[in-house]
């Protein structure tokens, strides 16, 4: 028994390219046959060498004459040595002609690929091993058959038992010898044919065959390129890993799981009183669906817009709440999974169900990417450190992120989140810890509706005083336009869970250019919500039209004056730590603290005694740390009564280098212009400059401090509010 491969060259072309795969542990003859042509026609061979030279994934090259078997058709072939030339990895070769002391080479080269065969190497067994069971299988099937020809006498019992011997060292043979194909599991792959019941034969002897070896065998089946009909749910043990040799499309056709993953009536148990508790680390370990080398995709023909569609493409953990907690599924590994179309892409059973990563997933077009929930209904916190790192969950038409069950921790690293709808992140219970670390956020939402990252929702009195963590470090967000990012909401009862927000680095970009009412808080801030306890560090906003008038999201100072109060040398006390009026006050006169903006906002207010010379400076009492190269905006919100070209607003920064000596004074001139140039904001009531001022932090400067200096104004009064300086990349 051999494998021969038929390889055509043509030294004018090079050889055909071909992908050939064989397996270390086939034990069969490696045999290449060539023709060789020019131009198409044969090469003569007579009185020539042909030398195959392989380079072995060690780097080291081996040379092996071949026989020629045509000289005059170009006919040659070589029979490799299985121990020299089928070690695991790629193996170029390239083909040479001597014709005495002339060498030709043929111009294209060819490689093959050995690969480990279906099981891992601790169940490959050594040729003799091979070579014994063969035998056996062989002598008992010559007997029976012989017997059973024959008529010799032997009764149905014998008969029957030497039978099951038979079948059991055949399946025995299936399950350690790489020579086997999953093929002889009756496993098609043609995207015709249902594969469930063939998969899960193999899952369940992989598996029997892993207990009967007290654990110490593990196996990973390794599927070849195509599509498998997924026609009915398969229940995949952990003791059974899953890898593709290339592009694997599982395709579910039945409206229920694809794969569901979890423990099984005769699984190994551990007791954490004796030394075997150690089976809980060892059996779970490893990757149940491991794509880095190939591709691993599940979709399905049932469409998810369906209400009744309730397809999922990979299901973990016990469906049943009271299961021993002696088999748990932990400590697993997914990496590079594809879900397109789902209701849900991974569906978690927290019965025991912890520390899982998922690594490089892509989920899209799913109703929901991940749903964690407790079966029945029932309350089990055991989802404890769910990890997902370089995964990218796009386009969920439901929560992206669905969380139904209590007391569950999940991190997000270098992950992307992109068109999914409002909110991303949801849970319906309290215990929730979700991190985003160094992710991005991309549109959320219909571009009409709600723009939530997160909403905690209270859904029973039994969660109410509870509490829900988000964590957020150094993630930009993309989003349509201004509005709350998060929510908090209550159960029937009116109560709430806790929601602590731990902002660390968040970056908000928005697509829209203008915004009606770019300081009102219920449009604006992160949250309005009740019960939300929010810690924010280094929010930057990166839209300039609208957002750098925003009191809420500012970086530095609100400057909506709320805490100020005139003094009768027109500037502002010291109850205002932020702001002082100081410098050159002419022409005004009886400040005063009034509510002038949306919902009272409070400002303040300069009567203009004379439109001919009039200004007033308002000076920052701190100094903000800044670095060369930074952007700075800064801004303000004013009103009058009369607006004219004349009007002028000077934005200053008073530059220091580190040991806070004046280096220089950068300022920024803006007027009002006509009426038709002016954004009105809320109505009537108060009028956006034209402009931000820019500024282009420049070397040497360490610290800044803000000035803002209205100038010549010719109506009957002055309103300021919102001095804002932000940063922007």
């Amino acid at each position: 028994m051999f494998k021969n491969f038929d390889i055509a060259v043509d030294t004018t072309k090079g050889i055909r390219n071909q992908a050939i795969s064989v397996n270390t542990n086939d034990l069969q003859t490696l045999q290449f046959s060539f023709i060789i042509t020019q131009s198409g026609v044969p090469v003569n061979l007579t009185g020539a060498t042909v030398r195959l030279a392989v380079k072995k994934p060690d780097k080291k090259t081996v040379f092996q004459d071949c026989t020629i078997t045509d000289a005059v058709k170009g006919k040659c072939e070589i029979i490799l040595d299985t121990q020299a030339y089928i070690v695991p990895g790629l193996h170029p070769v390239e083909l040479m002609i001597y014709y005495a002391a002339d060498k030709v080479s043929v111009t294209g080269r060819f490689s093959y690929t050995a690969n480990k065969g279906i099981l891992d190497d601790s169940s490959v067994v050594s040729t003799n091993e091979f070579q014994s069971i063969n035998k056996a299988i062989t002598d008992v099937e010559s007997i029976v058959v012989d017997l059973r020809d024959n008529g010799t006498g032997i009764d149905a019992q014998a008969r029957s038992e030497l039978e099951t011997v038979t079948t059991q060292l055949a399946d025995t043979g299936k399950q350690v010898n790489g020579i086997v194909n999953i093929k002889q599991y009756n496993v098609v792959g043609n995207g015709v044919v249902g594969d469930s019941d063939s998969i899960q034969a193999m899952i369940d002897s992989l598996r029997q065959a892993s207990i009967s070896s007290n654990l110490s065998k593990q196996y990973t089946v390794k599927l070849p390129s195509g599509k498998y009909i997924i026609d009915k749910e398969i229940k995949m043990s952990p003791y059974v890993k899953i890898k593709p040799l290339g592009y694997v499309e599982f395709c579910i056709t039945h409206n229920g799981t694809g794969f569901w993953i979890t423990p099984s009536t005769g699984d190994l148990t551990y007791n954490n009183s004796s030394p075997d508790h150690l089976n809980k680390n060892s059996w779970n370990r490893g990757k149940y669906f491991d794509g880095s080398e190939g591709a691993i995709v599940f979709t399905s023909t049932l469409d998810n817009d369906d209400p009744l569609t309730k397809t999922i493409a990979i299901e973990i953990g016990s469906r049943n709440a009271g299961s021993l907690r002696e088999t748990p599924i932990s400590r697993y590994v997914m990496d590079n999974v594809n879900v397109y179309g789902l209701d849900t892409a991974i569906k978690f059973n927290c019965v025991n169900n912890y520390i899982g990563t998922l690594k490089h997933c892509h989920l899209e077009l799913n109703n929901h990417a991940l749903h964690f929930t407790s079966p029945n209904g029932t309350q089990i916190n055991s989802g404890e450190n769910m990890v997902f790192d370089n995964c990218i969950i796009a386009i969920s038409k439901k929560e992206a992120v669905l969380i139904d069950v209590p007391g569950h921790d999940l991190t997000f690293h270098n992950s992307s989140f992109d068109f999914n709808a409002s909110p991303v992140f949801k849970s319906l219970k309290s215990g929730t810890c979700i991190r985003l670390n160094n992710s991005y956020i991309e549109k959320i939402g219909d571009g009409v509706g709600a723009q939530l990252i997160y909403s905690s929702e209270s859904t029973n009195t039994g969660e109410t005083g509870g509490r829900n963590s988000f964590y957020i470090k150094n993630t930009p967000i993309f989003v349509e336009r201004a509005s709350k990012l998060f929510e908090n909401l209550p159960n029937s009862g009116a109560g709430y869970i806790n929601l602590h927000l731990d902002i660390d680095g968040l970056e908000l970009r928005y697509a829209e250019t203008k915004f009606s009412a770019p300081y009102s808080i219920g449009d604006r801030f992160i949250v309005d919500s009740p019960k939300v306890f929010l810690r924010s560090r280094k929010i930057l906003n990166m839209s300039i039209t609208k957002s750098v008038v925003s009191k809420e999201l500012n970086l530095l100072r609100n400057g909506d004056l709320a805490l100020s109060t005139p003094a009768t040398d027109l500037t502002v006390a010291s109850s205002d730590v932020y702001w002082e009026v100081t410098g050159f006050k002419t022409g005004v006169s009886n400040p005063t603290i009034v509510a002038e903006g949306v919902g009272g906002s409070n400002c303040i207010k300069y009567n203009v005694t004379n439109t001919t010379d009039n200004q007033v400076t308002f000076t920052h009492k701190l100094k903000y740390n800044v670095e060369a190269g930074e952007n700075l905006l800064f801004s303000a919100l004013v009103k009058t009564d009369k607006i004219s070209s004349r009007n002028e607003f000077r934005y200053i920064l008073e530059c220091y280098d580190q040991n806070d000596v004046l280096m220089q004074t950068l300022t920024y001139y803006d007027y009002f212009g006509v009426p038709a140039t002016v954004t009105t904001v809320d109505g009537t009531q108060f009028r956006m400059i034209r402009d931000v001022a820019t500024f282009y932090i420049p070397p040497g400067v360490f610290k800044v401090k803000p000035i803002f200096k209205p100038v010549l104004m010719d109506g009957t009064f002055l309103c300021v509010d919102e001095l804002h300086l932000s940063k922007s990349k």
